[in-house]
């Protein structure tokens, strides 16, 4: 008989501070001042963000929105998180004074004076006030996880209902906050739901919105046109998309059904090969140009990385001494008569709402044009070899109307290793333009990217 697993034990430690003053709020306890907490049991280790939201308001009696993580610990083995958070005051400091009557105000001079619940925490809190004293907010910190923005948001977002006759705001909930992107389920007095979603500005994402509206221009069937865009914020209101999608999905797994997969692969082709004609029309629209050529000249900058790199000595000298073959190769790709197309750049069902008469893809924040077969991720990660070879069979088929099967097999052979550099690519320059705190993950991704070369080199 199978072990069912033990539930994850998720606590969030939450730092709310003083809206006016230095000061971040602690109850007392017996074992010394702690931070408003919140455990819940999940079947996974990613936070339930809007759960947790929901009773540290209620415990607090005050309104909150979560700004971003300080501080996530993980322990696999004992399956528990230990997250601690920042939370924006919404409500009046009166309000939170009368419905926590324990709570109380401690300001960096307090702090030093006082035995903590949570002493691991005590580093993290003191940075915490000493920024609020300074107001030295790194520069990279997404913009939804400074005070004030959620504020400003909702404002624009109620506008863009009434000006399209909708009903005004009852209640926002949050689907995914990080440091990428911020989406928020919105819903009206009249229940009407809608999505709301800001994403990070960073140097290899495209602007979503101005994206997403260009692309729903020439693919109706496949991309839905976004109600409202704020362009220069990167902020887009849009309807829910017809059948089965949820923003907070997670990506390819096991139990993702196999004809969900192939009919993504059969659409998303198509999708490509229509859209290889309008390659320059996009390109002259704002999609990123992320094409062989360019992704050669990336490699010596991003190979001299160390730090994000993050091999050992031998895997560095090894994965160095490949940059004159994957340069090489990027140029043998182009030789083959496969063009340039729309990249979506993550590409999986997570991304994708499946409707009875075909599918919508959303989330383009990657999106670019570039050698088209460096989306198939899936087929990529795929370690059964027959699915693999299913997925891929469906795959290659569309472009049969460039190259025949034989050759179109051999391409997808030369592309696996600049397929894994396009996404090292990718996930180092987020790395590189987010918060030291929010990249573990992230950064974690480009060593793996740099591991998969080199192993296809053994």
């Amino acid at each position: 008989m199978t072990e069912i697993p033990s539930p994850w034990q998720v606590t969030v430690y939450a730092l709310i501070a003083h809206p006016s003053n230095t000061a971040v709020l602690m109850l007392p306890s017996d074992a010394g001042y702690a931070l408003p907490s919140f455990t819940q049991e999940q079947e996974s280790q990613w936070l339930q963000q809007q759960r947790a939201l929901d009773a540290l308001q209620t415990m607090t009696g005050t309104d909150l929105f979560l700004l971003r993580y300080v501080l996530n610990g993980t322990v696999e083995a004992d399956r528990r998180v230990d997250a601690l958070m920042e939370f924006e005051l919404l409500s009046t400091v009166e309000t939170a004074h009368e419905t926590w009557i324990q709570g109380e105000w401690i300001d960096a001079t307090a702090l030093t004076q006082i035995p903590l619940a949570q002493p691991e925490f005590r580093a993290q809190i003191e940075a915490f006030l000493a920024e609020k004293a300074h107001g030295s907010i790194p520069s990279v910190r997404a913009p939804w996880a400074r005070t004030g923005w959620y504020v400003s948001m909702r404002e624009w977002v109620d506008a863009q209902l009434t000006a399209l006759g909708h009903a005004p705001i009852q209640r926002i909930e949050i689907v995914r906050t990080w440091a990428l992107s911020c989406v928020l389920r919105v819903i009206t007095t009249a229940s009407e739901l809608f999505y709301f979603k800001a994403t990070a500005a960073i140097p290899l994402f495209g602007n979503e919105g101005l994206v997403t509206t260009e692309l729903a221009r020439h693919f109706p069937e496949m991309v839905e046109r976004p109600l409202a865009v704020d362009a220069p914020r990167r902020w887009m209101l849009m309807s829910p998309f017809a059948g089965d999608a949820d923003f907070s999905a997670t990506p390819i797994s096991d139990v993702v059904a196999l004809d969900r997969r192939l009919n993504l692969m059969r659409a998303y082709a198509d999708l490509q090969v229509k859209s290889s004609r309008l390659a320059n029309a996009l390109l002259t629209a704002g999609l990123l140009d992320r094409r062989l050529q360019w992704t050669s000249d990336q490699i010596d900058l991003i190979f001299a990385d160390e730090e994000f790199l993050n091999l050992n000595d031998d895997e560095l000298a090894r994965l160095r001494a490949l940059a004159p073959m994957l340069k090489e190769r990027c140029h043998r790709i182009a030789d083959f008569d496969v063009p340039a197309a729309l990249v979506h750049g993550d590409l999986h069902t997570g991304n994708v709402a499946f409707r009875a008469d075909g599918l919508t893809l959303f989330d383009w924040t990657d999106a670019c044009i570039a050698h088209p077969f460096v989306d198939m991720l899936d087929i990529f990660w795929e370690k059964d070899e027959a699915i693999r070879h299913q997925l891929l069979n469906v795959y290659l088929a569309a472009w049969t109307v460039f190259a025949p099967t034989d050759s179109l097999h051999e391409l997808w052979q030369q592309i696996q290793p600049v397929l894994a550099l396009h996404h090292l690519i990718s996930y180092h320059s987020i790395a590189h333009h987010i918060e030291p705190t929010q990249r573990q993950d992230l950064a974690e991704m480009v060593t793996y990217f740099a591991r998969k070369i080199l192993e296809m080199d053994d």
